[in-house]
This record gives structure tokens, sequence and C-alpha cells, in this order.
């Protein structure tokens, strides 16, 4: 309400003020105006989004759901609905079963536990459901991808086997 007075005042009298006062009214005006403005914190947006990360991460085991997510860190479910699309390029249930494959594909690769258990130890609500991610994201079953991976790193060791004895005999 002030701005708008001393805006008239300076425009009305710009004639009769000389070049450093008119600079000094418009410098007043304009820290009134700063002062009353409110400056976004953007690195509030990337702490909000680093705390549904970090949940997703700590919690993808277990049953998780945009609801849980949205009760447990009080942020809107449209929120973060919003920001897993445009910033991750996926949906909510799409990132979840992408950390859950990255734990089975590890397990798979690591362990010698039954299916049964690695879908179980990775969050997925099913085995079926289990199966049923894993073929579309890999084009196999999880059983032909543990044979695979276990044909390469075979073939990784006998390789590395093979150029370590070379270079012992030479």
């Amino acid at each position: 309400s002030i701005v708008w007075p001393l805006l008239k005042y300076a425009l009305e009298h710009k004639q009769k003020l000389s070049n450093d006062d008119l600079m000094l009214h418009l410098s007043s005006i304009l820290s009134i105006i700063v002062s009353d403005m409110t400056l976004i914190d953007h690195t509030k947006k990337a702490k909000t989004e680093n705390r549904i990360w970090q949940y997703c991460r700590n919690h993808y085991t277990e049953e998780i759901s945009v609801s849980r997510v949205s009760k447990e860190l009080n942020i809107s479910e449209s929120h973060i609905g919003h920001i897993f699309s445009n910033v991750m390029g996926c949906t909510f249930p799409q990132y979840i079963n992408t950390l859950r494959l990255e734990h089975a594909e590890t397990l798979l690769t690591t362990t010698t536990k039954s299916c049964t258990q690695i879908s179980a130890q990775s969050g997925f609500p099913t085995l079926r459901t289990f199966n049923r991610v894993f073929l579309q994201k890999h084009n196999m079953t999880p059983l032909q991808f543990r044979k695979q991976m276990s044909k390469v790193a075979d073939e990784a060791l006998e390789y590395s086997t093979a150029h370590i004895n070379d270079a012992v005999s030479e």
C-alpha cells in the first residue's frame, strides 16, 4: 500500500527531482518491494524428493504404497505422483519394482536361495508378480537369468585364470 503513493510521487515529480534523488526514491520503492517478497527455497523441493527416494529405498521390501508414503512423510499423494512422473519419468509402482528387481538380481547372482525366498525378500507380494515383472524387464525368467549370470561368471573366471597362467609362465 505504501509503494503506490511513492511510485506516483516519483512519476509526478521526476522532472523536478535530480537523477540521484530519483534513483534514491526508486531504490526505496524496490527495497520495500523486495522486503515483502518471499523467496522460494528450491532446496526444499530437492529435500522433499530426497525424503521420498530415501523412504522408498528403506521400505521397498515391505508392503508400500503412495498412500503409506504420503502418511509417513506428510506429503500429498498427488504431489508424490507428480514428483514421480515429472522427475523420475515413471510411476510409483514402476520405481518400487525397479528397486525390488535390483535387489532380486543381486540375490540371484550371489546366493543359492530359491526364487520364492528371493521374491519375498525383495518385497514382491507374490512369486507370480515377481516372475511377471522380471520377465518384462529381462525377457527371461529369474532361473534363466541365474543360469546365464552363472555362465558369464564361469567364463570370466576361466578367462582371467588363463591369462594369469599365461603371465606366470612367461
